[in-house]
């Protein structure tokens, strides 16, 4: 009777599973001088595959809150417009941004914008290039659609500067803008209206005027060829000048209603 063998087959090599390399001994760090103590924080593991080995540990230290030290820089957006947002209408925000006006200070009622302006100083007619005027709501837009300013029967001054108008643009003016108009060079308006008319302007504190109303600064003095003591459209003619842009204009301060 023949015996058969049975052979067995070889052993399958057990599959081992990836090596995991164990984290080294990380030493007790002494705090440089002058700086605040951080206790140890065991690191923590941080998984990522690499081509070198398919699973490789790689070793971040954690961070951790220490009394007085600051937390990790973040970046941070800085909105300056978000800076100017009192509580007042859209259509306000539109007309500061439109003319680049910032907020200066408020009240309960009223926020107050402006902008750097050509003449704050005490200029005076002789010198000045920009003159101002304030205005209310109706005259800014006659200003804004065919750049007209309105003309009344009263005095309708332009000033040689801003600060004498600020003085009266308060809480109780009926005005809600300062207007400022730049004529083509210093001294220019006061040199057309000696030169062609014989018109000084009027003194007042700290600034010198010119009247554009009907009871203004309109009378023409010893002219040839027009009869002393004569009125002219003294703001008829500013308006043309606006009109064919001699002279231009920019709001330089506004007055703004709070809502609520």
């Amino acid at each position: 009777m023949t015996k058969h063998r049975i052979f067995a087959p070889p052993p399958v090599a057990s599959a081992r599973a990836p090596a995991v390399h164990a984290p080294p001994p990380v030493a007790q760090m002494k705090p440089a001088p002058g700086t605040a103590h951080r206790p140890h924080v065991p690191p923590v593991p941080v998984h990522r595959q690499s081509p070198a080995s398919p699973l490789c540990v790689q070793m971040r230290p954690a961070w951790s809150p220490v009394p007085n030290a600051p937390p990790p820089r973040a970046r941070t957006i800085q909105r300056a417009a978000a800076l100017d947002t009192p509580a007042i209408s859209e259509s306000d925000q539109r007309t500061a941004a439109r003319f680049g006006l910032h907020l200066v200070h408020e009240n309960k009622d009223f926020a107050f914008y402006e902008k750097a302006a050509g003449s704050d100083g005490e200029e005076n007619a002789e010198t000045t290039q920009y003159w101002y005027r304030a205005i209310t709501e109706e005259e800014l837009r006659s200003l804004d659609a065919v750049r007209i300013l309105p003309m009344y029967e009263a005095y309708g001054g332009v000033a040689s500067n801003r600060s004498y108008v600020k003085k009266y643009f308060n809480n109780k003016s009926p005005s809600k803008y300062i207007v400022e108009f730049k004529t083509p060079s210093p001294g220019w308006l006061h040199k057309h209206l000696r030169d062609t008319y014989k018109i000084n302007p009027k003194p007042e504190s700290g600034a010198s005027s010119f009247g554009l109303g009907e009871t203004g600064t309109n009378t023409v003095g010893a002219v040839q060829g027009i009869k002393p003591g004569s009125k002219i459209d003294l703001g008829g003619e500013f308006n043309l000048w606006l009109m064919d842009r001699t002279v231009r204009w920019t709001v330089v301060n506004a007055r703004f209603d709070k809502k609520g």
